[in-house]
């Protein structure tokens, strides 16, 4: 007789942070579909579980390390160097920025990173294409949250 094994649920939001309606398994841990793709041999995990521990303990070195020397951060009508963006972040974090604390990973693989949050009275999206398993292009969605519901 086999014991059932209960998937692991999401925290919950106010608003649901995915449009589908199916629970959430974590795919990784039970069925090993192969999320762990991060290209360090020292580390066996994926560049979002990375950026969250550089993001619990901040170290703005190893922030710039995870990204690709080409990257590029995409606002509405400009693009963010690495280095503006290194020092934005920088500045938050001096400044108490806990978003890490808040976000919830949608979606991962070799090529892309989605993850979402609640921020005032917005839903924010934050997609990174991935490069040479760094951080290569990242930009945002806010979207108002009474849109996204």
């Amino acid at each position: 007789m086999s014991a059932e094994i209960e998937p692991e649920q999401p925290k919950p939001a106010s608003v649901p942070l995915s449009n589908h309606k199916l629970p959430f398994i974590d795919v990784e841990k039970w069925a090993g579909y192969g999320l762990r793709k991060c290209k360090s041999e020292e580390r066996d995990m994926s560049l979002q579980s990375l950026m969250q521990g550089i993001f619990d303990n901040w170290d703005k070195e190893a922030f710039k390390a995870a990204h690709h020397p080409d990257y590029m951060f995409i606002r509405e009508f400009e693009m963010v160097t690495l280095e503006d963006h290194v020092e934005t972040i920088d500045g938050l974090m001096q400044q108490g920025y806990d978003i890490h604390k808040k976000w919830t990973l949608i979606h991962e693989n070799d090529y892309v990173s989605e993850v979402r949050w609640e921020e005032n009275d917005e839903i924010v999206t934050h997609c990174i294409l991935k490069k040479d398993g760094l951080h290569w292009r990242g930009f945002v969605s806010r979207d108002p949250k009474k849109k996204a519901t």
